[in-house]
């Protein structure tokens, strides 16, 4: 267990922040309940800063990366913020993500085809237990054409490349 103390905000330029390869993780908010979360008290009057723990980037990217050997990776009361890819990339073969009482918030995926949060392989898996995905910055263009689609999650196959 990787613990993180409550308050905590880790900023980075630009992502990946970290690439998980190994197995048996766990990311951990300090104090973190695991009885869920209500947002809304975690976010005090919409500033997600004011607490929990939250990992940031400045100039975009993505938080996290997963390689093959990732399994058993859990992420308990982090909240991600300023991602321009998709905040997750599990771009490997094989990878068991779990996230509990995860909060994300302007985030954007940089073009239609990639979720702000996840961006998943047909192998991969991902699981969310009481996580709240703020869609208002969450948003991508098609083209040039004007319209804006709110896509959080994208799962491609192995075929794809981005």
């Amino acid at each position: 267990i990787i613990p993180l103390c409550p308050n905590t905000v880790i900023q980075a330029k630009h992502g990946p922040l970290i690439f998980v390869n190994t197995e048996n993780m766990v990311l951990e908010c300090a104090g973190h309940t695991g009885q869920g979360q209500d947002f809304r008290e975690t976010t005090k009057g919409g500033n997600p800063h004011s607490g929990g723990c939250i990992l940031e980037l400045t100039h975009g990217g993505s938080h996290f990366s997963f390689g093959s050997h990732a399994r058993n990776v859990r992420f308990r009361g982090i909240s991600f913020a300023g991602a321009t890819r998709s905040s997750l990339a599990l771009h490997h073969d094989g990878a068991l993500v779990t996230l509990e009482d995860c909060y994300w918030f302007h985030n954007r995926g940089q073009h239609a085809q990639l979720g702000s949060v996840a961006d998943i392989n047909s192998t991969s898996v991902v699981h969310f237990y009481r996580c709240f995905m703020k869609q208002q910055k969450q948003q991508v263009s098609h083209g040039g054409d004007g319209e804006t689609a709110l896509t959080s999650l994208s799962i491609r196959t192995k075929d794809v490349e981005l």
